[in-house]
C-alpha cells in the first residue's frame, strides 16, 4: 500500500509540474492562461470600433451605438493591450508577442501584415506617420520603424527608470508611464529620435497617463489620480489629485472630461474644466467584476473594455449620471462568442529587435 501511496504521489507531482510548465509556457508566448476571454482595449475611427481581446482584434460597426454589428475578427494568440489606427492599418501592443501590424483598408477582411519581435512586453502604442512608439516593460520605450510595413525595423530605444505600462500622445510631446518608475515626457517632434523634456517622481506607482495640450492625468492605482500642469516654466507641476474608492488602472479624455477605468468593474468620470479643482461627477458600474479598461469616446458615448464582461457602451449625455444605453431597457453590451481558433504565433520570420 505504502509503496502504491508514493506511486501515486509521483505521479501527481510529476502532472503538477508538467501543467505549470505549460501554463509558464503559454504565458511566455502571450497566451491567455484562463478559459475566459477579456476585452482590453478599444480605439474608435470614425464609425468603426476595433477592440483588443486576449485571443485577438474584433472590428465592429457602431454608427448606430444602439444597435452595433461585429464586421470581422482577426484570431490571435497575443493578448491586445492597447490599440492604434491610421487609415490603412492597425497596430496592435500584443504583450510578448510584440507589435502586429494589421491591414484595415478593407474591414471585412482584416489581414495580419507583419509581427516585430520585442525584448520586452508590449502594453502601449502610439503611430506618428511611420514610425511606432512602443511601451516595452523594464526595456523602456521602444521606436519601430514601419515605413516598409511588412518589413518592420528597429529604430531606437531608449531605457527608462522602471516599467514602461502605458503612454500617451497629444501633438508632439509623449507621455510614458513607468509604474514605480514615475511618467516621463518626450518631445517626439522626431518620432525616430525621442528627446526626454521631463520626468515626474509620482507616489507610489504611475499605472496609467492620459495627455492633452499642457494637462496630463496620471493613474496612480489605489491613490486615485493626479492631475498634472506639464508646461509650467519650473517643470511639471501637479495641481490636484482626485480620490477614487477603487484603484484607477486606465485614463482617457472625452472633451472636458476624464474617464478613468478602475480595478472595480467602474467608471469614474471627472470634469477637468478647471484643472486646479476637478471634480468628480460620478463613478458608474460598467459590469459585475473585473477590471475596466480605457474608454474611448464619441460623445455623447463612450465604449468601455469590460474584461470578461465584453465592451459596455455608457451613454455620458449626462457626466453626473452617466448610464448602460440601453434598448428596452436592458444595458447594452456587446459580447463576443468565445469560438476563435488558435493561430501559431510562433513565426520564426519576424523581425527580432538586433
Amino acid at each position: 500500500m505504502r509503496t502504491r501511496a508514493a506511486l501515486l504521489g509521483l505521479l501527481l507531482a510529476t502532472l503538477a509540474l508538467a501543467t505549470a510548465g505549460a501554463a509558464a509556457g503559454a504565458e511566455r508566448r502571450g497566451a491567455p492562461l484562463s478559459g475566459a476571454t477579456l476585452t482590453l482595449s478599444v480605439v474608435l475611427d470614425g464609425t468603426l470600433a476595433f477592440v483588443g481581446r486576449t485571443d485577438g482584434i474584433v472590428v465592429i460597426d457602431v454608427s448606430d451605438p444602439a444597435t452595433p454589428r461585429e464586421i470581422d475578427r482577426l484570431p490571435l494568440n497575443g493578448t491586445i493591450h492597447a490599440l492604434d489606427v491610421d487609415a490603412e492599418h492597425v497596430y496592435a501592443a500584443a504583450g510578448t508577442i510584440g507589435l502586429l501590424t494589421v491591414d484595415r483598408r478593407d474591414p471585412a477582411h482584416l489581414r495580419l501584415v507583419s509581427r516585430f519581435d520585442t525584448a520586452g512586453i508590449t502594453r502601449g502604442v502610439s503611430v506618428i506617420g511611420p514610425w511606432a512608439l512602443l511601451a516595452e516593460g523594464r526595456e523602456g520605450l521602444h521606436v519601430v520603424n514601419l515605413k516598409i510595413p511588412d518589413k518592420p525595423l528597429h529604430a531606437a530605444r531608449i531605457l527608462g527608470g522602471g516599467d514602461a505600462r502605458a503612454l500617451s500622445r497629444d501633438g508632439n510631446r509623449l507621455a510614458l508611464a513607468e509604474d514605480r518608475g514615475g511618467v516621463r515626457i518626450y518631445d517626439v517632434a522626431r518620432p525616430d529620435m525621442p528627446r526626454e523634456i521631463a520626468a515626474i517622481d509620482v507616489r507610489p506607482r504611475a499605472r496609467s497617463v492620459a495627455l492633452r495640450g499642457d494637462v496630463l492625468a496620471v493613474a496612480l492605482g489605489k491613490d486615485g489620480v493626479a492631475i498634472y500642469r506639464v508646461a509650467a516654466r519650473q517643470g511639471p507641476v501637479r495641481t490636484a489629485t482626485v480620490a477614487l474608492d477603487h484603484n484607477a488602472e486606465a485614463l482617457s479624455w472625452a472633451g472636458d472630461l476624464l474617464l478613468v477605468g478602475t480595478g472595480g468593474a467602474d467608471m469614474a468620470v471627472i470634469d477637468m474644466t478647471d484643472v486646479v479643482r476637478p471634480r468628480l461627477c460620478a463613478v458608474a458600474r460598467v459590469d459585475r467584476i473585473g477590471a475596466s479598461g480605457a474608454p474611448a469616446a464619441r460623445l455623447p458615448y463612450a465604449f468601455v473594455p469590460a474584461g470578461a464582461g465584453g465592451l459596455r457602451v455608457m451613454d455620458l449625455t449626462d457626466p453626473a449620471s452617466p448610464e448602460p444605453l440601453s434598448r428596452r431597457r436592458r444595458p447594452m453590451r456587446i459580447d463576443f462568442p468565445d469560438s476563435l481558433p488558435d493561430v501559431d504565433d510562433e513565426d520564426d520570420s519576424a523581425p527580432k529587435r538586433p
